[in-house]
């Protein structure tokens, strides 16, 4: 999927670049989105299991580097397409991305770890994606989720308290999405994703149009969205260190919070200055529970499904954000922008709230299930 991600991003960039026709330009977007969907929960599964002592610091710079490609792509892919051509920035971001499977097609290292991420890592002799042998005195029978507990141990860390989970076999492979949501253990993960996503839906709809309202330019809207993206980016890293110390959904919890009680302050219409810092405290704010949700996922995840749950964290947020943007859209017609962004307030407390009950329960369990 690594490889394949960017394949078919860059397909779909140069189907762009090369039709004008709707429908192709239709499938190209679904093309490209495609390929962002299958490259992106790969990518963190790759990360988690390769750092698997340290996955919220690997987990944090990944964060990092997409944060800082969203930001710059769009005035870089804006200025080629002014002063050369609408076609040029698609050409290149394609050329690029065929590139870059290429290039991790062909590293001995990657198709290693790769291949080795994909196999039974928990019997007796194997080897970890670092080459380092599993040493495991669990019965045949546990050995297939044996791997819980071997990334319980690697990121105890994360986790003072730390408690092995001991799952059955519902916690096998074969289980479904909605059984995967629904499992005590990764249910405060979901939440924190749907929250994060919910929040951002939210801001898609209603912050282009306050401003425009307010008042205020399009160049001083697309600063006011790097005032928010550069700082979320940049205090990814620094959440993956606080999470080597601290619990992530704890992290996650404080960081929902604090988007709660700053949403508010954007229905008070401050000054221009006052509006950028409240909105770089925000991100700051994003960068902690992005960081933070993605982490709880990796640790509490079987190794074998740790790109599953990715991948059915992205759906859950992407879910939760178009819905959030379609209800914010109905909120914003018929009462302004106070109505979206105080009742999302709201209802990211409640969650928090949620999240706490639940991974208090999934921690009794934890307990329980250890002794």
């Amino acid at each position: 999927m690594l490889v394949g991600g960017p394949l078919l991003a860059g397909f779909g960039c140069l189907i762009f670049a090369a039709t004008s026709h709707a429908l192709l330009l239709l499938v190209a977007r679904f093309v490209i989105g495609v390929g962002y969907g299958v490259t992106a929960p790969a990518a963190r599964r790759f990360v988690s299991l390769l750092h698997s002592d340290t996955p919220g610091r690997a987990l944090g710079r990944l964060n990092f580097a997409e944060g800082i490609g969203l930001i710059a792509g769009a005035p870089i892919g804006a200025g080629l397409a002014e002063q050369l051509n609408v076609a040029v920035p698609f050409v290149l971001f394609g050329i690029l991305c065929l590139a870059v499977a290429v290039i991790l097609g062909t590293q001995r290292q990657t198709l290693r770890i790769m291949r080795a991420s994909t196999q039974d890592t928990t019997r007796q002799g194997a080897q970890d994606l670092k080459g380092r042998l599993v040493e495991t005195d669990d019965p045949p029978h546990q050995r297939g989720v044996a791997t819980v507990a071997h990334h319980q141990r690697a990121s105890r860390r994360l986790r003072p308290a730390r408690q092995i989970v001991k799952t059955t076999r519902s916690a096998l492979p074969s289980d479904s999405n909605v059984a995967i949501i629904k499992r005590i253990e990764l249910r405060p993960a979901f939440l924190l994703s749907v929250a994060f996503w919910l929040n951002t839906g939210m801001f898609e709809v209603v912050w282009p149009r306050m401003l425009t309202d307010l008042g205020y330019s399009a160049q001083f809207i697309s600063a006011t969205v790097v005032a928010y993206g550069v700082p979320l980016a940049l205090a990814a890293p620094a959440a993956g260190r606080v999470l080597e110390r601290r619990r992530p959904v704890a992290v996650g919890i404080a960081a929902m919070l604090v988007t709660a009680a700053i949403l508010p302050l954007y229905a008070t219409h401050p000054p221009a200055a006052l509006l950028m810092i409240i909105a770089g405290i925000e991100g700051i704010a994003g960068g902690f529970m992005l960081t933070a949700l993605q982490t709880a996922a990796a640790v509490r995840a079987p190794a074998e499904e740790a790109g599953r749950v990715q991948g059915l964290l992205e759906a859950s947020g992407t879910t939760a954000a178009v819905a959030s943007s379609l209800i914010a859209g109905l909120l914003l017609n018929l009462s302004g922008p106070g109505a979206p962004l105080y009742s999302t307030a709201v209802v990211l407390a409640f969650m928090g709230l949620r999240t706490f009950q639940s991974d208090q329960r999934s921690s009794g369990m934890m307990t329980k299930s250890s002794r």
